[in-house]
């Protein structure tokens, strides 16, 4: 299994958040979208750092699923 960086947990917290899917967020980081869902579910609930410059970067780049 390929570990993820701190950078990339954050931007799966901060997409989570913003009620992005697995595959949109897998798509961002450019990562398996099985890789997000065996992060996100082995740390329940999901926290990691989360900072407005990502906040901002995801805004232009994918929209979510609503």
């Amino acid at each position: 299994m390929t570990s993820l960086s701190s950078q990339e947990r954050t931007v799966i917290q901060t997409l989570l958040e913003l009620n992005y899917s697995v595959r949109a967020i897998a798509r961002f980081i450019k990562r398996s979208p099985s890789t997000v869902s065996i992060e996100i579910h082995q740390v329940t609930p999901y926290k990691a750092q989360v900072t407005p410059f990502y906040v901002n970067m995801v805004d232009c780049k994918i929209k979510p699923n609503t």
